[in-house]
């Protein structure tokens, strides 16, 4: 099986979850299974490169992977692809970043030996979301088809944070993207489109799990276990860990006492941006 991470941009906080992933990866997986790393930054990948297939890339395949409509989610799909031609035979399993595997992934295999699929977490009925994006997606969507798809009640938002796919059902990944692309072209984009792509068609044709149970997924606590990581990475360097010892510190992490989710004020978060923008630092360099 192959274990899958996609990374772009300039921001090191990526670079640095996915290591920290990575190594929580390299403590439950089994020995057969690879990890891959898809990086526009291949050297910041220096102190895993002996236990990862690094896959470069660059910012011309970002933005052809981007489409016609610059959708920045339109990558992941397009990276799923890439690992399916060049790995045919290999189950996939892809996580986002923002991960961490807390117990063995044997029973996710399992799953995917079945033809089941994974994602991370069944969250609610597309036409049951609260927020003011989910609604109009669901008003650009619904009662309409998709790759021969209905978009109707009875469909699904899914977790995309993790997206596990057999190797009998590649097929599906272009499937996918084709949703994808269809509701950009019936003016529905959003950050969510990819998400919903996959919910649909995984969950049409497969036997859908989540893997709550096994993988975390802190989209929402991305403040705390920032600095949570970045706080063992610097302890790493000052001293002077080598991988096996950062390794068996990423074992000591309370997984259990740390939210993957805090609920933040929304009114709080604008008014506390608000304040910063209205009272901003005044510095002064002292360097001649």
């Amino acid at each position: 099986m192959n274990i899958v991470y996609f990374v772009f941009g300039s921001n090191i906080n990526y670079y640095q979850q996915v290591i920290f992933s990575i190594c929580t990866a390299l403590v439950n997986k089994e020995e057969s299974d690879r990890i891959i790393v898809i990086a526009e930054e291949p050297t910041l990948f220096k102190l895993v490169a002996d236990f990862v297939t690094i896959i470069p890339i660059d910012n011309d395949i970002i933005s052809e992977w981007k489409g016609d409509y610059n959708f920045i989610f339109r990558t992941k799909i397009k990276a799923l692809q890439l690992i399916a031609e060049r790995y045919p035979d290999q189950h996939i399993l892809y996580l986002d970043g923002d991960t961490f595997f807390y117990k063995s992934l044997t029973v996710l295999k399992q799953e995917l030996y079945k033809g089941n699929g994974i994602m991370h977490v069944k969250e609610d009925a597309l036409y049951q979301k609260k927020t003011k994006t989910e609604k109009k997606l669901w008003s650009k969507v619904k009662d309409k088809t998709f790759a021969n798809i209905l978009v109707d009640k009875s469909i699904n938002m899914w977790n995309a944070g993790v997206i596990g796919i057999p190797n009998t059902n590649f097929d599906l990944i272009n499937v996918a993207l084709q949703i994808n692309d269809e509701m950009c072209d019936n003016n529905a984009l959003c950050f969510l489109v990819e998400q919903l792509s996959f919910s649909i068609v995984l969950e049409k044709q497969l036997k859908l799990n989540a893997c709550d149970h096994v993988i975390g997924h802190y989209w929402g606590n991305k403040e705390e276990w920032d600095v949570i990581i970045s706080d063992w990475m610097k302890k790493s360097l000052m001293s002077n860990y080598t991988l096996q010892e950062m390794i068996e510190e990423v074992k000591n992490v309370p997984f259990h006492e740390i939210p993957v989710y805090v609920k933040r004020s929304n009114t709080g978060i604008r008014l506390t941006k608000k304040i910063q923008t209205m009272f901003k630092p005044r510095s002064k360099s002292y360097i001649k």
